[in-house]
């Protein structure tokens, strides 16, 4: 039926049912599927009657020009338009013209894409597209013309009938970095249906060895031939170098292993994991000294906010680092260190989680040793990677768009349970992907020490940032910062001050620190605890344990009350099974009183 004042598809039946039964379904364009259609002599109440004898009869019918389709999901449907004129003699005829386009789904005229209505085509049938992994129903509309008038509109009605897909890989080659001996690798996959999978490596890889991750998170069974299946719930596996100093090639890859998904359906290809090794680092973390304040959160509901993301980077390259630290180890849901647009740095107690549109990077450590931290997320032309104090601990494929509100939130974000526990200090954002390389966006210091102000010290604005409507409880507090920028420290009086003398390296954790050089004027000691002085380092080289001394300033430089202070230094280097690198001169200043 048609509505020639609306002309418009008004209502349409299909005589489907085919049962004897008095109430009908109708498809109206407003209320698509009403049940207002019946069989037989109406009552007063405006419904059938129910007398079967006034039903006609149900037939098979041979009609082949209805307006009801059916196609499977991601096929393509080739549909015949209708329609004709009173005129039979040439050059009567008529052509067609597409007025409403269907939501789900794209109309081609031969292999031309329609893209706006009305839109007249060039013979008598167009093909039906649904949109990728649509299942469900669609609708489009159409007329027919006689070059003079147009006909009424008529509707054609799809159903989209679903099938299983098969999962597929997440990435062609996933590229990950060795961490030490242990590396936590999830096998990264999309099923669109999400129903039940399995995951079984196909190829194993020929330098490293895989092992299955038990359910408290420890080491499991060795994975030791194609075709295993992985029995982590989380799809995670431990990849182990074969020897203790892993060389890869120029580009740093060291090994590769594949992995499919399975469900009723099928089966992915393979998927690729490119293991990559990282070179040896030795890296500075002072963990004492002036210099200035940081922002401490206790974990409540405390905030920074540091303005719009993309008022400082662009959706293709930029980098974002900050200092941390913490000695708290959360045993609940995940505690939010930092919230910029879709990027999210989380903390549990398996360590960090970099999250960005539904995928993540987890560190697998949790550095929570009361020592600061330098962490860099970068993210470069759709590649977004996670850097913890120089080593890159994963990355992955991320598109983002930056675009308000995407405010930057340090210490807890909407909709987070937890609040980061300790202390942040030093943001910065690049205009590149890398830490250091191109010019600074902002640069936020802290050391205002009071208020709620913070100054983007790049471009001198001022922006309120601490806390979320004016409630003081949500404010961080000022804290003064003992993170410094370089290798420089302060005492005073003849007090001892501990020294954590840092190393860090991509193939062991295994290492310690030899003193190479004396302090020139104060002393060095052994420390157990970084409190009590055992006893007197008098010679070089000295392997120190646990990688911490105390140093004591001269009491002679410190009696002479000189307000401007002496200087003094030391040198170490940084050993271990591997390697040895030299770690340079770490300074020491101290002050009379």
């Amino acid at each position: 039926f048609f509505d020639m004042g609306q002309a418009g598809l008004l209502v349409y039946h299909n005589f489907n049912h085919g049962v004897d039964v008095p109430v009908q379904t109708a498809a109206y364009d407003a209320s698509p599927n009403a049940v207002d259609a019946f069989f037989g002599t109406l009552n007063e109440e405006g419904v059938s009657s129910g007398l079967a004898s006034q039903f006609p009869s149900y037939a098979q019918s041979s009609d082949s020009f209805g307006n009801a389709f059916t196609t499977k999901e991601d096929a393509p449907l080739d549909i015949a338009l209708q329609g004709g004129t009173t005129c039979d003699l040439p050059p009567c005829g008529v052509s067609f013209v597409i007025s409403t386009l269907p939501d789900h789904g794209s109309i081609f005229d031969k292999d031309k894409l329609i893209t706006s209505s009305p839109h007249g085509i060039s013979g008598r049938s167009v093909r039906y597209v649904p949109d990728a992994d649509y299942n469900g129903g669609d609708v489009f509309k159409y007329q027919a013309s006689n070059g003079d008038a147009l006909s009424a509109k008529r509707g054609v009605v799809l159903t989209i009938e679903p099938v299983n897909d098969v999962p597929v890989c997440a990435s062609s080659k996933t590229e990950v970095t060795a961490q030490g001996n242990d590396t936590y690798i999830t096998l990264q996959y999309v099923d669109p249906d999400d129903d039940f999978t399995k995951v079984r490596v196909t190829r194993i890889p020929t330098k490293g060895i895989l092992y299955q991750v038990s359910d408290t998170g420890a080491k499991g069974e060795l994975i030791h031939s194609s075709g295993t299946e992985v029995t982590s719930l989380s799809n995670l596996v431990i990849f182990s170098p074969s020897g203790p100093s892993p060389k890869g090639d120029s580009d740093g890859n060291y090994d590769d292993f594949g992995y499919e998904i399975r469900d009723d359906n099928g089966t992915s290809q393979e998927c690729q994991v490119q293991v990559k090794v990282a070179q040896s680092v030795c890296d500075t973390k002072p963990v004492a000294g002036q210099s200035g304040y940081a922002l401490s959160f206790s974990g409540r509901n405390e905030v920074a906010h540091l303005g719009q993301m993309s008022s400082y980077a662009s959706d293709d390259s930029f980098s974002m680092g900050l200092h941390f630290r913490t000695s708290y180890s959360t045993q609940g849901s995940l505690m939010t260190l930092l919230a910029a647009g879709p990027f999210e740095i989380k903390w549990d107690k398996l360590g960090l989680l970099l999250q960005v549109e539904g995928s993540a990077i987890p560190t697998r450590k949790s550095f929570a040793d009361g020592y600061w931290h330098d962490l860099v997320l970068a993210h470069d032309a759709g590649v977004t990677s996670l850097y913890v104090d120089g080593l890159l601990y994963g990355s992955m494929n991320a598109t983002v768009k930056l675009e308000e509100p995407d405010t930057i939130r340090l210490g807890h974000t909407i909709g987070s349970s937890n609040g980061f526990h300790g202390e942040v200090d030093e943001v910065t954002i690049w205009t590149a992907s890398r830490e250091g390389d191109g010019p600074y966006a902002a640069h936020w210091q802290f050391n205002e020490g009071s208020g709620r102000y913070i100054t983007n010290r790049v471009t001198g604005s001022v922006f309120l940032s601490l806390g979320n409507s004016g409630i003081s409880e949500f404010q961080p507090e000022w804290a003064t910062s003992t993170l410094v920028t370089d290798n420089g420290m302060s005492v005073e009086d003849t007090s001892p001050s501990a020294y954590q003398l840092a190393c860090s390296s991509s193939h062991t954790e295994d290492l310690e620190a030899v003193l190479l050089a004396l302090p020139s004027s104060g002393k060095l000691f052994y420390t157990e605890d970084g409190v009590t002085k055992s006893y007197e380092i008098t010679g070089v080289p000295t392997l120190v344990s646990k990688s911490r001394v105390l140093y004591e300033p001269s009491s002679l430089d410190c009696a002479s009350g000189e307000e401007r202070g002496s200087a003094d230094n030391f040198a170490y280097a940084c050993a271990g099974d591997l390697a040895e690198s030299m770690h340079g001169i770490l300074g020491s200043s101290f002050y009379g009183t």
